[in-house]
C-alpha cells in the first residue's frame, strides 16, 4: 500500500510539473508573438514593406548599410510607436540626425576615455587631458549633411489584440563628408607629448568607428 501511495504521489508531481511547463511555454509564446501587420504605406497598390523598414523594425541596423541606396553613406534610422499616426509622424520627424550623431560621438569619447584610463593607470593624466580637450571641442561642434531618404508607416495588431501605428524614417550622410567633418574638429586638438598623441589617436579611431556604424532609436508616444 505504501508503494502504491508513493507511486501515485510521483505521478501526480510529474503531471503538475508537465502542466506547469506547458503553461509556461504557452505564456512565453504569447509574450513573444510577433505583431501582425494589418496595413502599410502603399498596400492599396500592392507594394510590399521595404527591406529597410524590416531592418529598422527588427533593430538590425547593420543591414541598413547593405542597402543599395546606402552605398557610401552612413545610415541613421528613427522609429516610433503610437495610436495617432499623424502625431506619430510629426514626433518622429522632429528627431535631428545631426544632433544625434554629435551626442553619439560625445558618449564614445566618455566610454573610450574610461576604458583607456582603467587600462593604463600610468597614463591616466594624458587620458584625462585629452578627454577634456576632445569633449570641449565637440561640445561646440555640429555635423551637417544628413538627408532624409525614406519614410514609411505600418499599422500592426499586437498579441493582446490592440492596434498601433509604427512610423520609420531613414537618414543618410556621405561617409567621406562625415569623415572630413570629424577630421576638421579633431584637428583643433593638439597633443603636447607622445603619450597624449597616442591617446588622441585612439579616441579619434573610436569616434570614427562609432560614427560610421549604422544606428537607430525607438520612441513611443
Amino acid at each position: 500500500m505504501k508503494h502504491m501511495k508513493t507511486g501515485f504521489a510521483v505521478m501526480a508531481a510529474l503531471f503538475f510539473l508537465a502542466m506547469s511547463c506547458t503553461t509556461t511555454s504557452e505564456t512565453a509564446a504569447v509574450a513573444v508573438a510577433a505583431p501582425r501587420t494589418l496595413d502599410w504605406q502603399g498596400a492599396e497598390f500592392g507594394d510590399p514593406v521595404p527591406d529597410w523598414v524590416r531592418a529598422v523594425a527588427s533593430r538590425d541596423y547593420g543591414l541598413l548599410s547593405k542597402l543599395p541606396e546606402m552605398s557610401g553613406k552612413v545610415p541613421m534610422a528613427f522609429s516610433g510607436e503610437g495610436q495617432d499616426r499623424d502625431l506619430l509622424e510629426i514626433w518622429v520627424d522632429t528627431n535631428d540626425a545631426s544632433t544625434q550623431m554629435v551626442r553619439q560621438i560625445q558618449q564614445t569619447i566618455t566610454n573610450t576615455a574610461g576604458t583607456l584610463a582603467s587600462g593604463n593607470k600610468d597614463n591616466s593624466e594624458s587620458v584625462r587631458k585629452m578627454a577634456e580637450s576632445v569633449t570641449g571641442v565637440w561640445a561646440q561642434a555640429t555635423i551637417s549633411g544628413f538627408a532624409k531618404m525614406r519614410d514609411f508607416w505600418t499599422l500592426v495588431q499586437l498579441a493582446d489584440g490592440s492596434k498601433e501605428y509604427r512610423y520609420y524614417t531613414l537618414y543618410g550622410i556621405d561617409q567621406e563628408n562625415l569623415e572630413y567633418q570629424i577630421d576638421t574638429v579633431m584637428g583643433k586638438i593638439k597633443a603636447e607629448t607622445e603619450a597624449e598623441e597616442e591617446v588622441l589617436i585612439k579616441i579619434e579611431d573610436a569616434i570614427k568607428e562609432s560614427a560610421f556604424a549604422a544606428t537607430g532609436s525607438v520612441e513611443r508616444i
